[in-house]
């Protein structure tokens, strides 16, 4: 029984692995896109001014009406900092799924200490403290520690 739910965990761990691989490459592959064609932005550029309105607003604080073509588009900008920030947050989640896949797939060789059954446990006695109670010593007067 323990070996089926063992071969199901670690076949789990490599399928997370799996999936943060793929989505590292998909990362990648659109990272490398649109550094090879960066007007592929545009797109998303006329998504987050038809939604924000942001072009139009700044025209009419420039005083330059409402002309699409004209003067500065914030939007192009915007685009760029809203894609990058997409791309490092799936690159952060690619690596999550990365290490925590091999960590469940690898999840026996790194466990430390090894499990011990309960059965055994219950039987110890409880181990004492070795630690020296800092809080009971005697603290030197804060001017002599001044004076060094």
């Amino acid at each position: 029984m323990w070996r089926v739910l063992e071969t199901l965990v670690r076949l789990a761990g490599v399928t997370v692995l799996g999936a943060g691989v793929a989505l590292g490459a998909v990362v990648i592959n659109e990272a490398w896109g649109l550094y090879q064609a960066p007007q592929r932005i545009g797109a998303f550029a006329e998504q987050v001014e038809s939604a924000s309105g942001v072009d139009q607003a700044l025209h009419s604080l420039l005083g330059q009406g409402s002309d699409p073509t004209a003067g500065l588009h914030l939007s192009y900008y915007l685009s760029w900092i809203i894609v990058l920030l997409l791309l490092s947050l799936l690159t952060r989640v690619a690596f999550g799924c990365i290490r925590e896949g091999a960590r469940i797939a690898l999840w026996q060789r790194l466990a430390d200490p090894p499990v011990r059954p309960l059965r055994q446990v219950s039987e110890e006695p409880a181990p004492k403290t070795v630690l020296p109670r800092l809080h009971k010593q005697a603290r030197p007067p804060v001017a002599a520690v001044r004076d060094r």
